[in-house]
């Protein structure tokens, strides 16, 4: 085995390493925009049902969410181009290119892969398509509509990367709907709120619902409150 292709080997063991890491603890981006971004787990979820509302378990002010049907998406173009932009040498660029190559030439066999097409939306977000990766995370929705974790990618992007909290704060909002329980889609929302749309009392608001949702972090998220309060006198 030559040394590209030990070099290409890496480079996909590296990424599916990121597909495992699910939400893995990494800050929003607002703060510093060259961080990474919300990764995906790897999950071969495949539940089409979709449902209208969702709640989370909550005694004084319940989280209720009303989710938007999703229209009918058809699958991604797998033939749109691949532009890499960014710094990286040539070769890195090459090598980006050719596992993006490899998951398209998959996804032809086989379309029904969640692993690929994450895989395939992480590779766009990477190489500054957010277009693309936004085409082929909205797409996901509408085959894993219950799989928060492409609903949490949604909000990322859109927030961080395509500066629109609307949708931002949409998605984050439905994908805490399917998974109440965790911290990070509730800190990551609670930053949008903060640094991107600078409205305080949405901050405050979610933060002390994921107290509710998750009584095993309210001392943690308590100081992430205290904290904030204290920065903005």
């Amino acid at each position: 085995m030559n040394i590209n292709k030990k070099l290409t080997g890496a480079v996909i063991i590296g990424v599916v390493v990121l597909v495992l890491g699910y939400f893995a603890v990494q800050k929003f981006t607002f703060q510093n925009q060259d961080e990474p971004a919300t990764v995906p787990k790897e999950d071969t979820k495949s539940d089409d049902s979709n449902s209208n509302t969702a709640s989370s378990t909550d005694d004084n002010s319940k989280l209720k969410i009303i989710i938007e049907p999703v229209k009918n998406t058809s699958m991604p173009n797998l033939d749109r181009p691949i532009v890499i932009k960014g710094t990286a040498s040539a070769e890195q660029k090459q090598k980006t290119e050719e596992a993006i190559r490899k998951i398209i030439e998959s996804l032809r066999k086989d379309s029904k892969s969640y692993n690929n097409w994450q895989m395939l939306g992480l590779y766009r977000k990477e190489i500054e398509d957010y277009e693309g990766a936004s085409e082929v995370w909205e797409y996901m929705i509408t085959v894993w509509s219950k799989d928060s974790v492409t609903f949490g990618n949604l909000g990322v992007l859109y927030g961080s990367y395509l500066k629109d909290p609307q949708k931002s704060e949409k998605y984050f909002l439905q994908a805490i709907s399917l998974d109440p329980t965790s911290f990070n889609l509730y800190e990551q929302l609670y930053e949008m709120y903060r640094y991107l749309l600078k409205d305080k009392a949405k901050a405050i608001e979610i933060l002390q619902k994921a107290k509710i949702a998750i009584p095993g972090d309210a001392a943690t998220i308590q100081k992430i409150i205290d904290d904030y309060e204290k920065s903005t006198r």
